[in-house]
């Protein structure tokens, strides 16, 4: 168990670099070639792994959608209903969510400029995320190995 906690939290690190690489892709997708989001996702779902592929390849669908009785009001809106897939299928905290529902209204903006700005300060969210998960995973993966191990050999002392 000690072994499988460990190996769940490596995974959250992995995964928060995944998303790290995944925002770097939306703004060059939005600022530098001026795809539209819809486009923007599906041209970024083609470059990741899952689970992240299929989440952006669902909201790119969704809001590629001519339908106005299932099309979402805004943007925002379906970048948050989106986010309870990633919350079902991925190790991220919720504190991880919450940056990425505060990447979803910089998306939503018109203005490139500002996109860029409020882009940028999400991208230093999530890079403080990422180091402050990176000193907890040390020093987590050494007591869950230990425990581990000791749980074990406790379990074989009585045993035995």
């Amino acid at each position: 168990m000690g072994l499988k906690f460990a190996f769940d939290m490596k995974k959250r690190t992995a995964q928060l670099r995944e998303l790290q690489r995944i925002v770097s892709y939306f703004e060059g997708e939005i600022t530098y070639r001026h795809a539209i989001l819809s486009e923007a996702c599906l041209l970024v779902a083609a470059k990741c792994g899952q689970p992240f592929r299929e989440w952006i390849e669902n909201l790119g669908n969704e809001l590629a959608l001519e339908d106005d009785e299932r099309k979402p009001e805004s943007f925002y809106e379906s970048w948050c209903a989106s986010l309870d897939f990633l919350k079902k299928n991925t190790k991220l905290k919720a504190g991880d969510i919450a940056v990425l529902k505060s990447l979803g209204q910089a998306f939503g903006y018109l203005d490139i400029q500002t996109q860029q700005m409020t882009v940028e300060l999400e991208k230093e969210n999530l890079s403080k995320i990422i180091k402050y998960a990176d000193e907890e995973l040390v020093s987590h993966m050494r007591i869950s190995v230990v425990f581990g191990v000791l749980g074990g050999l406790m379990i074989v002392i009585m045993l035995v």
